[in-house]
């Protein structure tokens, strides 16, 4: 019986801590349209420059130069940025893609072994051809939804120009494989304590790489991406640069304004994606919403492992199989802010569960035994420093 009351006990822990998460997640679209509201009482049109790191992503770049293309400012003018595309060794027509599409390439070349961080590298490379004004940098998978989304993040960037903005954006999934990404994504955002209740700002002890963007001379200042080339998760290093410099990093969630389909070619690729990441992501982010997210995912569990109760005669059904249809809709509410995923998943969670377990053990095997991960065909080495 004290098993059971635990049990409960736990459950009823994470449910409240996914309740404070889904109020703060619900405020996302409330700071796009005010940032919006902003922007357009602000005279003339923000310099942007938009870095994009690529490595052979000419099925994923087309989309996203498309919603560059098509960004306007607060009169509805065309905002018109410069948009820098490092092809970082690419051998699928990258730079090819990106030139019909009007943006300006770099061409890098590096082997695929060694230390240090190649995708911070790339973006070092594109220091010297920042225009003035707002950097952004993006993903070559990401797309701005909205036609206002980079007028947006250049004006909370001119607002606060001791600060660093980055966003996640909206994951729209393809499939139940791809939406066995539903426990991570949401995980991170709960960790990162962009949904920590109260947190009107969204600030955070780290940032989230598919999106950032940041007033370009104070990114110069505190050391840019040069700073963080031996970082594997240089985000989390540059949020970390920014708050040393006094500044605040904020993680937004992208809702409707932002999305990306993160893993589109597989199991593999999603496993190996998140494998680097996590376990490096949670040694950046500390405090009280890492105890949240921890504790939620205590209280998934407990509530899985108490749903087989009834097989064993240890819990009636009734208790056991409530706080598993409450967790499945809290979790669908949660999911929602940080992406769109098959229903299939939701009834589907155990193995969700699985995947997440399975991906944090490699990851914890990977970063604190190995010391070292991999991505996109390179094994890279990691140092002292998330």
């Amino acid at each position: 019986m004290t098993q059971v009351i635990w049990s409960l006990v736990l459950s009823a822990a994470g449910l409240l801590a996914g309740l404070a998460a889904m109020w703060q997640g619900a405020g996302a679209n409330r700071w796009w349209r005010s940032m919006s509201s902003l922007a357009s009482s602000r005279p003339g049109t923000p310099r942007v420059t938009v870095v994009i790191p690529a490595r052979d992503e000419r099925a994923s770049l087309p989309a996203l130069l498309r919603s560059l293309a098509n960004q306007r400012d607060a009169l509805g003018r065309p905002l018109d940025p410069l948009v820098l595309v490092i092809d970082d060794d690419s051998r699928d027509g990258t730079a090819v893609v990106a030139r019909e599409l009007g943006a300006t390439v770099i061409m890098r070349h590096e082997p695929p072994t060694g230390g240090g961080n190649p995708k911070a590298k790339a973006l070092a490379e594109a220091e010297s051809l920042i225009d003035g004004g707002v950097v952004v940098f993006a993903d070559a998978d990401v797309v701005f939804s909205s036609p206002e989304a980079l007028m947006v993040l250049a004006e909370a960037a001119l607002s606060a120009p001791q600060d660093l903005f980055s966003v996640q954006p909206l994951h729209r999934c393809q499939g139940i494989v791809e939406s066995l990404a539903i426990l991570p994504n949401v995980i991170a955002l709960m960790a990162s304590g962009a949904l920590a209740a109260g947190n009107a700002s969204f600030a955070s002890r780290v940032a989230f790489g598919p999106v950032m963007a940041m007033d370009a001379a104070r990114y110069r200042s505190v050391g840019g991406h040069r700073a963080v080339a031996d970082a594997i998760v240089e985000d989390a290093a540059l949020a970390r640069l920014v708050r040393a410099a006094g500044g605040v990093s904020h993680v937004i969630p992208g809702s409707d304004w932002v999305w990306f389909r993160m893993y589109p070619h597989g199991l593999a690729q999603q496993f190996e994606g998140f494998t680097k990441n996590l376990a490096l992501g949670a040694r950046a982010a500390t405090g009280w919403p890492v105890v949240s997210a921890v504790v939620w995912v205590l209280g998934l569990f407990a509530t899985l492992g108490g749903a087989l109760g009834p097989l064993t005669g240890a819990i009636p059904p009734l208790l056991a199989w409530t706080p598993l249809l409450v967790y499945i809709f809290e979790l669908v509410a949660l999911s929602r802010i940080a992406g769109r995923y098959s229903w299939w998943i939701y009834p589907l969670v155990p193995f969700a569960a699985l995947f997440f377990l399975a991906v944090s053990a490699t990851s914890l095997f990977r970063t604190l035994v190995l010391r070292k991960v991999r991505w996109k065909g390179r094994s890279i080495e990691i140092g002292g420093h998330p």
